[in-house]
């Protein structure tokens, strides 16, 4: 488990992140998106680009429990954005 302690205080990292971006993204658009409301198409697009980039933010955070330790998920994330 000590293994692994490293890579939780990222995935909290991680988190913290995530939930500190949609926050500063609700507060500076919150009348843009109730501007939205009258045109429901693209209210709707609006939306599955939201459920994408969740979607897509959730799959690189299980690298972090997927990997045991920091080294190996850097290597991995290395791969995925094909910096290696």
């Amino acid at each position: 488990m000590a293994r692994r302690h490293g890579a939780i205080r990222a995935v909290g990292g991680v988190a913290a992140a995530g939930l500190t971006a949609h926050k500063l993204w609700s507060d500076r658009t919150r009348k843009w998106q109730r501007a939205l409301k009258a045109t429901p198409r693209r209210a709707q697009g609006w939306r599955m680009v939201g459920v994408l980039l969740t979607f897509h933010f959730v799959l690189i955070g299980w690298v972090w429990f997927a990997l045991p330790d920091l080294p190996t998920a850097a290597r991995a994330f290395a791969g995925l954005f094909g910096v290696w």
